[in-house]
């Protein structure tokens, strides 16, 4: 049996996620490694690369709102909302982040050879940088150093 390249490439990412104890970016790799080298590729990469991000969104947004669904954010936290300023710049840095994301998809599509480097920074970012590879936290970030930042 003949190695691809590409499969090498995989394990390295698998190798490097494990080794900075990153479980999903580990789990994400195995996974498509393993449908790889057992042949159901030609199955299951076209609806992984056509639907994919669409079904991580779906998963993360109902992540996000159990909290709110469980009653563990009440309604009236919710209206507390528009008065907060701590609130109103995490809804603005929220807008901002879905329109970059947006345009990221956008671009990713125009140029999909950038996907390649895309996918090594966040490897690398979640792997040696205790990142996660997730975008509504990174509106979290951003909020954190702007909170710091600006003393808010």
């Amino acid at each position: 049996m003949q190695v691809q390249f590409s499969n090498l490439i995989i394990l390295v990412i698998l190798a490097v996620a494990v080794i900075g104890n990153k479980k999903a970016v580990a789990l994400a790799a195995a996974l498509v490694l393993v449908i790889n080298l057992i042949g159901l590729d030609g199955l299951i990469f076209p609806f992984l690369e056509a639907r994919g991000i669409e079904l991580g969104i779906v998963v993360l947004t109902a992540a996000i709102l159990i909290p709110l669904a469980s009653g563990k954010i009440s309604g009236q936290e919710v209206m507390a909302t528009l008065t907060n300023v701590r609130s109103l710049l995490a809804i603005i840095i929220g807008i901002a982040v879905a329109f970059l994301g947006g345009r990221g998809v956008t671009l990713m599509t125009a140029e999909p050879q950038l996907i390649t480097g895309v996918v090594f920074g966040t490897i690398i970012g979640v792997s040696f940088f205790n990142g996660v590879p997730v975008g509504p936290l990174i509106c979290s970030g951003i909020l954190y150093y702007l909170f710091k930042l600006f003393h808010v």
